[in-house]
């Protein structure tokens, strides 16, 4: 435990991305990934991590947002899914208890807000008692793009 700013104790808190490859293993820890190179208006390779919480004993209340796109424009159309994910769109998502890089869901849009209850969060569950399930990233090449990226976010709640 290590003092807040008004002395009183908290859980000391870090979050690892583990990044598989597409054989399953764990090929590294990362603060960020890159989605593979495609051509303009096809699809990234899928991109499978998940999200582990050091220092809790849990976690819950998992959601995932994009809070930055570099201007790029992420759009979805279709219906929303019970986890706010649209049935269409230009930057996918999957997730699960099992490792997959079929993309079946999208993001709604870019979280605004910068908070867990913004309308454009995906919600995930928990894969063991201090990470995500498994999710899967890609996106849609603009026609028109010198360079880019979408920044994501974690939300989540803690039991330490």
């Amino acid at each position: 435990m290590i003092p807040d700013n008004t002395g009183k104790p908290v859980a000391a808190i870090s979050v690892d991305i583990a990044v598989y490859d597409g054989y399953g293993s764990e090929t590294k820890y990362a603060k960020s990934v890159n989605l593979k190179k495609a051509n303009p208006g096809q699809f990234t390779h899928a991109t499978v991590m998940r999200m582990y919480v050091t220092g809790a004993r849990s976690i819950r209340n998992v959601k995932i947002g994009i809070v930055d796109s570099s201007g790029t424009a992420v759009t979805s159309s279709g219906t929303q899914n019970p986890d706010g994910s649209m049935t269409e769109g230009n930057a996918g998502i999957s997730h699960g208890q099992t490792m997959s890089t079929a993309i079946a869901s999208y993001f709604k849009g870019v979280n605004e807000t910068g908070t867990a209850n913004d309308v454009n969060n995906v919600s995930v569950a928990n894969g063991v008692p201090n990470g995500s399930e498994f999710i899967a990233l890609n996106v849609k090449v603009p026609n028109e793009i010198t360079e880019g990226y979408l920044a994501y976010r974690w939300f989540f709640d803690f039991v330490d």
